[in-house]
């Protein structure tokens, strides 16, 4: 897809939608591909979810490094790092008490989408109305309103239900980009512990994540559904 066109479907997103903030075009650079020229690197150390965060609300086109992340969880979801065997095996969110049992951890940890172990590079992250790349997914932050708008231009044109899968943890790495980008299938997520700290991600607000492929059709269907 051109990169016009991607950026007249940000606009028509924001229109139709009455997004408060821009869509994030997020794109994981394998190990195999170079970073593109003229993009600057995220000064410091960042969280995933915090550069998505200024991508929407500040308007930044950045790329990051694994030196970068400032979460090791988030690093290892999205393959900038190995994946760490206590958090893949439900250790570390049972010890904070995100569970009953160690069996439940695991059990939830064992469907966490996670893209393969050291096979990233870097992450560009940008405004979806200025991206320079051709992302991945993109990700949306929005009011339970406007999520439910998206469910719907889902729907538009296919019917059925819009099926999605959550867990509250890991919400903008693994939820919100991993499982569309490996699902092919647009993904909800209610945010994480981390993602509320980190971030100015509201109470009142939800994620969606969408997959380049299903972009066009999403904003065809809004659009429509605005008139």
């Amino acid at each position: 897809m051109d990169l016009e066109s991607i950026h007249t479907m940000s606009q028509e997103l924001i229109d139709s939608l009455k997004l408060d903030t821009s869509p994030v075009a997020v794109k994981i650079i394998p190990n195999d591909m170079e970073i593109p020229e003229g993009i600057e690197q995220v000064d410091g150390e960042k969280h995933h979810c915090k550069m998505i965060d200024d991508a929407r609300k500040e308007k930044t086109i950045k790329y990051s490094l694994l030196e970068n992340q400032k979460c090791d969880v988030g690093a290892a979801a999205l393959g900038l790092s190995k994946h760490c065997g206590e958090i893949q095996k439900g250790d570390f969110y049972y010890y904070l008490n995100c569970f009953d049992s160690i069996e439940g951890a695991r059990k939830t940890m064992k469907e966490m989408p996670m893209m393969p172990s050291m096979s990233a590079k870097a992450i560009i992250y940008a405004p979806l109305e200025k991206t320079p790349v051709e992302p991945d997914v993109v990700v949306i932050v929005a009011k339970p309103k406007t999520v439910m708008r998206i469910s719907q231009a889902i729907l538009y044109k296919t019917g059925g239900n819009f099926d999605s899968s959550l867990s509250g943890l890991q919400s903008f790495c693994s939820e919100s980009v991993v499982r569309p980008i490996q699902q092919k299938q647009a993904n909800l997520s209610l945010g994480c512990e981390g993602s509320r700290m980190f971030t100015s991600f509201d109470d009142d607000e939800m994620i969606v994540g969408i997959p380049i492929e299903m972009l066009e059709d999403v904003v065809y269907s809004a659009k429509k559904m605005a008139h």
